[in-house]
């Protein structure tokens, strides 16, 4: 499942992909500039390595960076 940053607030999209790819490929792949994403979490683990790998059946979240003060 990948929740583009676009669709934050809207509810989940999912999308099924190929297996064993890095989170930066799909990033790539789905045309989301990594600069637009604030967290990434797989199977529910936060990420900060774009290299991690989606296994089969995994699920990725997506969120965009936010800021306040």
């Amino acid at each position: 499942m990948l929740r583009p940053p676009d669709l934050a607030g809207q509810g989940t999209t999912m999308i099924p992909y190929r297996t064993n790819l890095a989170v930066g490929h799909i990033l790539q792949e789905l045309n989301i500039p990594t600069n637009v994403v604030g967290v990434v979490l797989v199977d529910g683990q936060l990420v900060t390595d774009l290299n991690s790998l989606v296994s089969d059946g995994g699920t990725v979240e997506l969120y965009p960076v936010f800021g306040g003060g």
